[in-house]
């Protein structure tokens, strides 16, 4: 018999019964809200308690289409100003509302006509990435930066032919070497970025529009890519179910692991980390695997005594 739940369900009602297509909840502890894009073009925002944030309502400018990508910033951009929700669209609006100022801004050129299929904020929220999925030539990896109000501007643009459609990406963010001479007014180190997709090769591209091929030979598009910041660990695990671990130690990952997952005639569902370097994987058989990246543990959870799973 399943045990007593330490979650109580809250209601949150949604107008006319439009369908939920995404969740994402913000970082701020001070203040927790939950964005939720539905059926219709809108983003709508909530409270722990369920009841509607100030009845704020997000929607592009101009066209239709929904809402496919939610990503709050980590934190207020610069360690001030407000925070921040970045919007990916199915057209390729890329879209931000601030907090503070209660206003959004978009830009609807770098990925139109197509829907993005990923957003990431820097650790210290003052940049972003986004790419998206499109066939029939390089999907381009489009790097910004971001103001305390939530603004967003063009830093550069990754195209690589060997690349593919772009479904994954991450933020390298363990410390780097600090600069000998620093200014008080001298804008915060971009963490390089990690990006890949379709075509099973990960590239890695800076601030400076510098971007190379660093992985490759995966054998398969992928499905999961999660970076793990105390260890500075690349996970990669593909549509062919192979999990590969890399080290971020030089210029190059250095190859650690790479073993075949059994993950169910369905394959991955969803992947991240579970404190550590422990990774949580889920399939659709109703099982989730833990896998210590460090130790090489592992064990299974089974979902089959959890109500309504």
């Amino acid at each position: 018999m399943p045990g007593p739940s330490v979650f109580s369900p809250v209601g949150v009602r949604l107008p006319n019964e439009k369908r939920p297509l995404h969740l994402a909840w913000s970082h701020a502890k001070e203040l927790p809200l939950l964005a939720v894009a539905i059926e219709g073009g809108s983003v709508l925002l909530f409270r722990e308690d369920g009841e509607s944030f100030e009845d704020v309502v997000i929607r592009k400018r101009e066209g239709g289409g929904d809402a496919c990508v939610l990503r709050w910033s980590p934190r207020a951009p610069g360690g001030m100003g407000s925070l921040g929700l970045a919007i990916g669209w199915e057209d390729g609006t890329v879209s931000t509302w601030s907090e503070k100022e209660r206003k959004t801004v978009e830009d609807a050129d770098q990925h139109a006509p197509h829907a993005v299929s990923f957003i990431h904020f820097s650790p210290d929220s003052g940049r972003m990435i986004t790419g998206d999925a499109r066939s029939g030539g390089p999907a381009p990896l489009v790097l910004w930066k971001v103001d305390t109000q939530c603004r967003i501007n063009t830093i550069c643009v990754h195209r690589r032919a060997s690349a593919g459609g772009l479904t994954h990406a991450a933020f390298r963010t363990t410390p780097t070497i600090k600069k000998a001479v620093t200014s008080a007014f001298a804008a915060a180190e971009c963490p390089p970025h990690y990006f890949g997709g379709e075509l099973g090769v990960v590239c890695c591209g800076n601030d400076m529009g510098v971007a190379s091929d660093v992985v490759s030979g995966l054998g398969a598009p992928l499905s999961a890519m999660e970076y793990n910041e105390e260890h500075d660990l690349l996970v990669l695990i593909t549509r062919a179910s192979v999990l590969a671990v890399f080290r971020l130690t030089g210029p190059k990952p250095t190859q650690l692991s790479k073993v075949k997952l059994s993950m169910g005639k369905d394959g991955l569902r969803d992947a991240t980390w579970a404190g550590g370097a422990k990774l949580a994987v889920v399939s659709a058989d109703h099982l989730t695997r833990v896998t210590d990246m460090v130790g090489d543990e592992n064990y299974v959870l089974s979902l089959t005594d959890v109500p309504a799973l």
